[in-house]
């Protein structure tokens, strides 16, 4: 076993055959093609084992046996002299992997099955087995991993069916459809899996993609099997058409939901300040475990602190059916923490408690009342018993402080609160090096000061800095969801790597299915990859998860601009403007949508008034460059865009976006130009180029090739 406790290598087969340590991918005899397919053998042989006959048979079936069993012995010994002189096989004759030098995803897929636990078991499988592997000469190898692939691919199929349909049972079509669409992706040509998926569509309210998704399955079965879509199919198409749309459904709260709002600090002391904003997402976090509960986010429940907000208002606002309330107070070395939970509909209590302990060991303190409240609210909003909820994360008071201090500044999304959260979080670290939400924090605090919102840092010093704080945050504690979004962020916008940003960024989902950011981070996966129905269903659950975090309904918006549903898309500007006035990437998106539909006017005055409340902000320029280019006032927009040019010597200036205008001028050779330079900065935005405002250059060769880089070809 490695230093943390797990074996030191990793055995990919679901997707990519690899074998890779703890700093990537090995090379030497670990890279050979017989010696990747043998540790495949071996894992394929599960628990049993395989015989030395059998290895020799699949592996060299041309070569004598005395040669073949000599080449089996020098792939082992080439195998044990590169991992270390690690035993890769247990047995004599018959040989095993041994799983506690190399790990199988196979095996957390199978065992995840065993467990019925399928989303865990949807998250592991990466792909087909050993997708893209062959071995020359090797006929009888080829039939077995044949043979396995379609029995996994089978297995999984039936997982993701039985959660589309477990989903549909508790009314929840959202997911249910994001189950069918998966299983559409694996098994395109089924005409029960492309109904399910459009029924699931129209219970969810996209009619739309109901019908998208008919048009998209006919082409392929006329494509590949030359023959006209089952007649259920067509008959389902046939109903939609003629059955008028239902009136908007008006939301009502569920009974099992519940916000959770700030607990007030009573004392004078700052530290108990932060204790008592732990207090609170500790409990967030535990409550999103409950199954059947659903969790207002953190970012839309802090909206309301400092507040003296009427929990029949909190309860409207965050369409959730309770509230709780509570407050902390510190006397010496006495601790009272008082509760209470408040029916959001009529504003009457159903529970309250108060808490007295000592204040000698003060983070089991806070555990024992995170575990009670917990614990008791389970039971009040759930039936049946309550699940294990918290559990500590370490044993370290001034670590977990320090925490506590780097998660109140990264909540602050600016640059001076990245450096605060990453100093303070380093310095959780210090104290505790075993401190897996430490890490995770660090994480988070990196990829986002590194993306081009906030550019703190070139994205080649923050994005590996964060990757590296992810990966070390699962090490030492595998079921967190969010390094698994941290992953998925550099997977997507600065690796580029589009298969691996999709498989964190749902076992990100899947780990924690009521965590807002993970559902926010694979929408705007989906909305890159120009999947916009999709993109819009997961927006759509985000921000039912988080209503009041602005930049959740500003990218919703989004969703619906890259889909062409551009009065939509201005609906929900406006909207976020309401709620937060003056939140820019929602001023800076609607000038551009409202250019588009030719209210220029209306659009210079959200220019000009994002340009005051930001003076110093680069955005408003930009986005004043292409209302103006929009407009045909050619002289004004290349002042503007002399502008950005100046401004970019001394500051960050985002030339995707300016690529937008000089686009919008008719200017190829200049657009071209910004959006190489996008990317050779790594830009984040760079990822949105095949559904952003570039429609007059996708027939230059040279975008083609950027579409190629970026990985979308």
């Amino acid at each position: 076993m490695g230093i943390s406790g797990r074996p030191p290598f990793r055995l990919t087969t679901l997707g990519a055959l690899a074998l890779s340590g703890e700093e990537g991918p090995l090379a030497g005899a670990a890279a050979q093609r017989r010696s990747l397919a043998l540790l495949a053998l071996l894992a394929l042989g599960r628990t049993k084992g395989v015989s030395r006959d059998k290895l020799v048979a699949y592996l060299w079936p041309e070569s004598a046996e005395e040669r073949a069993h000599h080449a089996l012995a020098q792939l082992l010994y080439g195998l044990r002299r590169d991992l270390g002189k690690a035993d890769v096989a247990a047995g004599t004759n018959e040989l095993r992997l041994n799983r506690e030098v190399i790990s199988v995803d196979l095996d957390d897929f199978e065992a995840a099955l065993a467990r019925h636990e399928l989303e865990r078991a949807v998250a592991a499988y990466g792909g087909p087995l050993l997708d893209g592997f062959h071995l020359g000469r090797a006929p009888e190898f080829e039939r077995l991993v044949d043979s396995e692939r379609a029995d996994l691919a089978k297995r999984m199929g039936a997982a993701l069916e039985t959660l589309a349909e477990a989903a549909s049972g508790r009314g929840d079509h959202v997911a249910a459809a994001r189950w069918w669409r998966r299983l559409a992706a694996v098994d395109a040509l089924s005409s029960r899996v492309a109904l399910g998926l459009m029924r699931a569509l129209e219970a969810a309210g996209d009619r739309a993609g109901a019908l998208q998704h008919a048009r998209e399955h006919s082409r392929i079965v006329r494509a590949e099997l030359d023959a006209a879509p089952d007649a259920l199919v067509t008959a389902f198409v046939a109903e939609l058409r003629r059955t008028p749309l239902p009136p908007p459904r008006v939301r009502s709260p569920a009974v099992a939901s519940i916000a959770v709002l700030p607990f007030v600090n009573l004392g004078l002391d700052p530290d108990t300040e932060y204790v008592s904003d732990g207090i609170t997402e500790e409990l967030i976090n535990a409550l999103t475990r409950v199954a059947g509960l659903r969790v207002a986010a953190r970012m839309s429940a802090f909206a309301f602190k400092g507040t003296a907000a009427d929990a029949r208002d909190v309860g409207a606002r965050l369409n959730v059916g309770t509230v709780l309330e509570g407050s902390v107070r510190k006397v010496g070395t006495r601790l009272r923490i008082a509760a209470q939970l408040v029916n959001a509909a009529d504003g009457y209590h159903l529970w309250s408690e108060t808490y007295d302990r000592e204040l000698n060991d003060m983070f089991a303190v806070q555990d024992e009342l995170a575990r009670a409240i917990a614990g008791t609210l389970a039971r009040t909003l759930v039936p049946g018993p309550p699940p294990p909820l918290v559990k500590p994360a370490t044993s370290s008071m001034p670590a977990y402080l320090l925490y506590l201090r780097g998660q109140h500044y990264l909540a602050q999304r600016t640059q001076e609160g990245f450096r605060k959260a990453i100093e303070l979080f380093d310095l959780a670290i210090e104290s505790d090096p075993a401190y897996a939400l430490a890490y995770a924090g660090l994480a988070n605090a990196y990829i986002l000061f590194g993306f081009d919102e906030y550019r703190g840092l070139p994205p080649e010093l923050a994005m590996p800095r964060g990757k590296a704080a992810a990966q070390r945050a699962l090490e030492l504690d595998k079921t967190l969801a969010e390094p698994h979004a941290a992953l998925g962020w550099v997977s997507l916008f600065y690796e580029w790597d589009w298969g691996a940003a999709e498989r964190e960024l749902l076992r990100a989902v899947a780990a924690q299915p009521n965590m807002a950011v993970g559902h926010h981070w694979y929408a705007l996966y989906l909305m890159a990859a120009g999947r916009a129905d999709e993109s819009i269903a997961e927006m759509q659950r985000a921000l039912a998860l988080d209503p009041l975090f602005p930049i959740v309904s500003t990218n919703l918006g989004r969703a619906y601009a890259f889909a062409r549903r551009l009065d939509e898309a201005v609906a929900h500007y406006r909207l976020t403007l309401e709620m937060e006035p003056g939140f820019l990437p929602a001023q800076f998106e609607l000038a551009r949508v409202l250019a588009l539909q030719g209210e220029f006017e209306e659009a210079r005055a959200v220019c000009r008034a994002a340009r005051a409340g930001a003076p110093d902000n680069v955005r408003p320029v930009v986005a004043a460059a292409w209302v103006e280019a929009r407009a045909g006032a050619a002289g004004a927009a290349r002042a503007i865009l002399a502008e950005l040019e100046e401004r970019a010597t001394r500051e960050y200036v985002p030339h995707f976006y300016v690529a937008g205008a000089y686009t919008a001028l008719g200017d190829r050779e200049r657009a071209i130009q910004h959006l190489v330079r996008a990317c050779d900065e790594r830009s984040g935005y760079a990822v949105f180029i095949r559904v952003e405002m570039f429609h007059d250059l996708q027939d230059d060769p040279r975008f083609a090739e950027l579409l190629k880089r970026i990985g979308l070809v």
